[in-house]
């Protein structure tokens, strides 16, 4: 006899979509109209820990992007460089060297482009939770590198361990931080269940809901999908973004106000 749960958790994978534009089953890491942000230059077992002890995260744009930028407005003859204060709203030290600091994450976007992305981030996560009461926004640990085929050169990345979390600042003049929601990590359903549904690759769930060991189980999937050429699991990627949704709604934003 199939007991109530077995029979509940048919229903919830059959509910599952595990086509490529759920980006529980492939993030779209290079489409720069994406609202995610890929964080780089860390570790993410260190990451993990920090946020569940509840300690909040900064964050620091590319230090090439900063030096880009300013290189462009010194080659149009500008006497204007980025502004100290454009710096200060996106985290202090900003291109300093300290981008592996405890509690600063690592990006691949310049000042102007990290604080219009995390305002979007911020806004939409804010918006759909007072609308919708869900909170979508994870920030993701662990990717696992896959093809649709031998033949496919399409890298497709699925995050493997979620955690919620929300952004955060005091006012509008003031800097986003990053912490934890305080509430337990997942993996990735729609993975396991395309993985076993299309490739017989079973990926199992935390030994210990608990205690999550992060290294042990990345380590765990980058051994279940071994035997498959070209697939890789990239235990310190980390991107934060919005999840379980295809696509978050294009909700308009209010223009800020011009201050006198």
């Amino acid at each position: 006899m199939i007991s109530v749960r077995s029979r509940l958790l048919t229903d919830r994978k059959a509910l599952l979509d595990l086509g490529t534009r759920n980006r529980l089953i492939n993030i779209p890491l290079r489409t720069k109209n994406i609202r995610a942000i890929e964080i780089v230059d860390g570790k993410a077992p260190e990451v993990f820990s920090l946020l569940t002890e509840g300690k909040r995260f900064a964050f620091l744009p590319s230090e090439a992007e900063v030096a880009e930028e300013e290189s462009a407005l010194v080659e149009r003859g500008s006497s204007r460089s980025i502004a100290p204060q454009q710096r200060e709203r996106v985290g202090k030290d900003a291109v300093t060297p300290a981008r592996n600091s405890d509690t600063r994450l690592q990006t691949k976007l310049s000042p102007e482009a990290l604080q219009k992305r995390l305002l979007d981030v911020w806004y939409d996560a804010r918006t759909l939770e007072e609308e919708q009461g869900v909170n979508i926004l994870y920030l993701a640990f662990g990717l696992l590198k896959w093809f649709e085929d031998d033949k496919s050169d399409v890298e497709r990345f699925a995050p493997l361990v979620l955690l919620p979390v929300r952004l955060e600042r005091s006012s509008a003049a003031d800097r986003f931080h990053l912490a934890s929601r305080s509430e337990p990590p997942s993996t990735n359903l729609s993975l396991q269940a395309k993985m076993d549904g299309e490739f017989g690759i079973k990926i199992e769930d935390f030994g210990d809901e608990d205690e999550v060991d992060i290294d042990a189980y990345l380590a765990g999937v980058a051994g279940t999908v071994s035997r498959k050429s070209r697939w890789e699991v990239r235990p310190d990627a980390m991107v934060l973004g919005f999840l379980f949704l295809l696509q978050v709604p294009d909700v308009p934003r209010p223009r800020p106000r011009k201050l006198a």
